[in-house]
């Protein structure tokens, strides 16, 4: 744990009651953003040691069939879920409160350990933001930002384009292409 983020930098899983331990799946470490909030719990829980953040009692790896019959199932019927839940669900909650919080598909593939974010899409696409509406407003105040146009001015005047830079007739202005290339002749 540094600061608000958690480093992974190894996968363990249980097969078959033995516990295996390994690289991440794309074989590289990554950062995994925390709220504060439960960073600063995390911190606290871990009271200053390092290594194994969630360790059995003997300070070794949790198995996976012990935690889920003492801990996840219980916590499930307590929450009165109705439904089994997985880790891999919470993994799904995480992706989907980043996405919900205005991460984009890189940040999420990157918390999510995908080696390449169409992955992510793939998976979580739905998700994203696909409100257009919006785009075309934020291109709208980009576009009025760059002629100096106040909010509320029509947006049927004439702009200038490589091959109309003066449809004003402002006699100050460039010449047009055409007129550039009348004088190569």
């Amino acid at each position: 744990l540094r600061g608000d983020e958690l480093r992974l930098t190894e996968a363990v899983a249980e097969v078959n009651g033995v516990i295996h331990v390994g690289d991440l799946k794309d074989h590289e470490a990554r950062t995994v953003p925390l709220p504060r909030l439960v960073a600063k719990d995390l911190r606290g829980w871990l009271g200053g040691r390092a290594g194994i953040v969630f360790q059995d009692a003997a300070g070794g790896y949790i198995r996976y069939s012990n935690w889920r019959r003492r801990r996840l199932d219980a916590a499930v019927t307590a929450a009165e879920l109705g439904r089994k839940v997985t880790p891999h669900h919470f993994r799904d909650t995480a992706a989907s409160l980043a996405i919900q919080a205005g991460a984009s598909v890189v940040s999420v593939s990157r918390m999510l350990g995908h080696e390449d974010p169409s992955t992510t899409l793939k998976h979580y696409a739905g998700l994203f933001p696909s409100d257009l509406s919006d785009v075309a407003a934020g291109l709208d105040r980009g576009a009025r930002a760059a002629l100096k146009m106040p909010p509320d001015t029509p947006t049927a005047i004439p702009v200038p384009t490589k091959y109309r830079p003066n449809p004003a007739g402002d006699p100050k202005a460039e010449p047009s292409i055409e007129q550039n290339d009348s004088h190569n002749t």
